[in-house]
């Protein structure tokens, strides 16, 4: 019966390259569920009671001002359901601002990745894994696959071309799956747009300055001078596409990995190296898709115009993009294949190859982070036993020092009235101003009233 009904889907195609697998790329068991759930017979994680751990971690940001990376690490991976969510946002961002955030284990962003996506709000998760300054929280590439595959078979396109985005800003498509699984959640995007995290944001703005009637002056400390740098200030979402699709495909050199290149540039708004790159690809008549082509007229045609100097290099370069364009029609560059299914196809390539071996490698990664926690804890234990007994020896030398003073009193008394005489504070005498000589007494002198007198 499954037969008949792949079948008849596959018939009613009219190209081959339009035809889509009925299971979207990653198998149920990419999951690695089993092994994933197994984390609760490790002996560490069995005895954790998540609110008195909670406790403990926040009375400890509060009385030493930061806690260990395994005791993180613990809380994390112990979590099985929505109830303590919350607390684990909190206790990663304070976490990211202390000390020991460089301490951080592997499998804390892993832990903390599938705790959200499980149990959690993926707009929450998104928020976060975008706020790498207060959270630092990296999906590895395994989570990155996992990320994309669930958003594509919830058919949520948007938060798969954010996770993308998100890998760009890594600048790491090192790995098969996660280029081709890329270069089609974006491409998805740009047929079925969603609204981006920028826009909702800057609709809720816009309706509280709305609702506001009284202007609102916050006092700040100082004003940074303007600075962007073009990679994690983007947060347009066609610029983020666009340096995706150039990223991925700046080293390749066909026909797919040159249509999503000159998409990138175009999106990018790139205008002098999209303008190079059309002009390179008419001279050596190399191809690009179709779709590539009509993704580009309809991004041109809704471009915004630009007054001033500067609008005027762009519109020259936008005429100048368009009439290349057409030079490719002409000039019979233009590849009639569905440049999607020709995508889809590379992924589901790259993960009949590759799923198997990342299966594989994540359960073994589980079983060595076990490995791992159980030794960084002993070790955390081991040496606050060391801190135990310095500090034991610290105190065990007093109290001998003050017995030993107490038996020897009379023996060593005189030293003790040395050492007494010689705690005591000398202050200099005091300073009263020079002083004058006392004029000398003679039975001569006589007052000048009396001389007064004697004239008279």
């Amino acid at each position: 019966m499954l037969r008949i009904i792949r079948l008849g889907s596959f018939l009613k195609c009219k190209h081959l390259e339009s035809y889509s697998a009925l299971r979207p790329f990653m198998s149920e068991s990419f999951q690695c569920k089993d092994a994933w759930n197994r984390r609760f017979n490790d002996r560490i994680l069995k005895k954790v009671k998540l609110n008195e751990l909670f406790y403990d971690l926040d009375n400890k940001f509060n009385q030493v001002g930061k806690v260990s990376a395994v005791d993180v690490d613990i809380f994390t991976n112990a979590i099985n359901d929505d109830s303590h969510l919350e607390e684990l946002d909190e206790i990663i961002h304070r976490f990211r601002l202390t000390s020991e955030a460089g301490k951080i284990l592997d499998s804390t962003h892993h832990g903390f990745i599938r705790a959200f996506l499980s149990h959690g709000d993926s707009d929450e998760l998104l928020r976060i894994l975008n706020d790498r300054l207060n959270y630092g929280i990296f999906p590895d590439d395994y989570c990155t696959i996992l990320l994309m595959d669930h958003f594509i078979k919830e058919n949520n396109f948007t938060k798969a071309a954010k996770i993308a985005t998100l890998q760009m800003l890594q600048e790491d498509f090192n790995n098969p799956i996660i280029k081709f699984l890329s270069l089609y959640s974006c491409h998805k995007y740009l047929l079925e747009p969603g609204t981006w995290e920028k826009e909702e944001q800057a609709k809720e703005d816009t309706k509280n300055n709305e609702d506001d009637e009284e202007e609102i002056r916050v006092r700040v400390g100082f004003i940074r001078n303007p600075y962007f740098d073009d990679h994690f200030d983007l947060t347009e979402p066609y610029s983020l596409i666009g340096k995706t699709f150039k990223i991925i495909s700046e080293n390749e050199n066909d026909q797919l990995f040159n249509s999503y290149h000159l998409l990138g540039l175009i999106l990018y708004k790139k205008w002098p190296e999209a303008l190079n790159f059309t002009n390179k690809l008419i001279s050596k008549n190399e191809q690009i898709y179709v779709d590539s082509i009509k993704e580009i007229e309809k991004f041109l045609s809704k471009l915004p115009k630009v007054e001033g100097e500067e609008g005027n290099k762009v519109q020259e370069y936008v005429e100048q993009i368009k009439s290349d364009l057409a030079k490719f029609k002409s000039n019979n560059l233009i590849v009639e294949k569905n440049l999607l299914a020709v995508t889809e196809g590379k992924v589901n390539e790259s993960v009949k190859k590759l799923e198997q071996i990342l299966i594989d490698k994540q359960c073994t990664n589980y079983e060595e982070w076990e490995k791992k926690r159980e030794e960084v804890l002993l070790a955390e234990l081991e040496e606050i036993k060391r801190l135990e007994r310095i500090e034991n020896v610290k105190t065990t030398k007093e109290e001998l020092a003050k017995k030993e003073q107490e038996l020897f009193f009379f023996d060593i008394e005189d030293q003790l009235d040395l050492k007494i005489e010689n705690k005591r504070v000398r202050y200099p005498p005091k300073w009263l101003g020079k002083k004058k000589k006392k004029r000398p007494d003679t039975a001569e002198y006589v007052p000048p009233e009396v001389n007064t007198r004697r004239m008279q």
